[in-house]
């Protein structure tokens, strides 16, 4: 963009991403069960942990138009700019190792924010790995990259 990292890392507080993930129907919400390798290679999930949420979606009726879903809801990652994502700005760390970092501070991803609004039946496993395979895939290519160096 033609901007100078220094004045990245002087002016930002935080980066905000946001997807809006479709609400299951409230009229016709049913329990269900996902496919567990899914949940396992996606969310990490082994059998146990899986057990544990009760998977909802809508089944579709004249509410939601028979998709079984009905409005939105947003999830949410937040990166602090603290001071050594602001060093890393200024060394030119890619975006990997900067998003890297921020996880190793406590940073919530945009699945795991997702993954939240799975348990409480607001949504799919499958809605928020639709919106949120992007961001992950670019991560998971990043570290087999490093790995293989």
């Amino acid at each position: 963009m033609g901007v100078e990292p220094f004045l990245i890392s002087s002016t930002m507080i935080a980066s905000v991403a946001q997807r809006l993930v479709r609400r299951s129907c409230r009229q016709c919400l049913d329990t269900y069960e996902p496919d567990r390798e899914l949940l396992r290679l996606e969310f990490g999930l082994d059998d146990h942990a899986a057990s544990q949420v009760i998977f909802q979606r809508g089944r579709g009726c004249e509410a939601c138009r028979h998709t079984g879903y009905r409005g939105r809801l947003a999830i949410y990652e937040m990166m602090a700019f603290t001071e050594r994502i602001k060093q890393m700005t200024v060394e030119r760390a890619t975006a990997v190792d900067i998003k890297q970092e921020a996880l190793r501070q406590g940073m919530k991803t945009l699945r795991q924010s997702g993954w939240q609004r799975v348990c409480t039946g607001d949504t799919t496993p499958e809605e928020v790995l639709r919106l949120t395979a992007d961001a992950d895939t670019l991560s998971l290519e990043s570290e087999q990259r490093h790995a293989s160096v």
